[in-house]
């Protein structure tokens, strides 16, 4: 499946040949932990599902190129929280570790395509109050 086909959630099973119902029974955890906690599951899932298979991001090899989102804040009264994620770039680096591997994109396009379809994952799971 290309790339930009993962649009859904859905999708992102599809693309690593999972059954939808693998999502891990969060039953044990505290109601209010769980969204986030699912929210990071799925945003991980979904940046395995976007990277090419072969794409390890290794954080020791300073000549492979990784590409983190790097979303902005800003002042929103319209949102519960009264603020909002704005992303107008991403970073590219060669060796980070400020983010963690498991969040790096091969490149600038498929994080692009990340914060299109998935941006509310990483709302849901870095932010306490939902954004409306």
């Amino acid at each position: 499946m290309n790339y930009q086909e993962i649009t859904s959630e859905e999708k992102i099973f599809e693309a690593l040949n999972l059954p939808v119902t693998a999502i891990p029974d969060l039953s044990a955890i505290p109601e209010k932990d769980r969204e986030p906690i699912m929210s990071h599951y799925l945003m991980i899932k979904a940046i395995e599902a976007i990277n090419p298979p072969d794409f390890i991001a290794d954080l020791t090899d300073f000549r492979q190129p990784k590409y983190f989102l790097w979303p902005d804040i800003e002042k929103d009264p319209s949102s519960l929280s009264g603020f909002r994620f704005s992303f107008n770039g991403w970073t590219h680096s060669y060796a980070i570790t400020s983010v963690g591997a498991r969040r790096a994109f091969a490149d600038r396009e498929r994080a692009r395509h990340f914060w299109i379809y998935f941006q509310h994952l990483y709302e849901s799971y870095s932010v306490i109050i939902p954004i409306k």
